[in-house]
């Protein structure tokens, strides 16, 4: 876990309605969402004590970014398809 992780999971594990996170594992092995050319892996899955689910992705400053477009735009997706869920 990187240093921005880091500070985002701290601060994250303080709210009151976080009842667990999980560190999404690799590649090929934790949760994705299925991408059209390729699967994305999110940082981290939560779920609130309402059980909803959330994935989140942390980016650094000092990140290339070049998938950056095409993972917000499937995440657009993804909650399009679920939001009603």
């Amino acid at each position: 876990m990187n240093g921005l992780e880091q500070q985002f999971i701290l601060e994250i594990s303080s709210f009151e309605n976080i009842a667990f996170w999980h560190r999404n594992l690799g590649r090929g092995k934790g949760f994705a969402l299925n991408g059209y050319k390729s699967n994305h892996y999110p940082d981290f899955v939560l779920i609130t004590k309402t059980r909803i689910g959330i994935v989140v992705e942390t980016k650094g400053l000092e990140r290339d970014n070049s998938d950056s477009a095409s993972t917000l735009r499937l995440g657009k997706s993804y909650v399009r398809l679920y939001d009603d869920f």
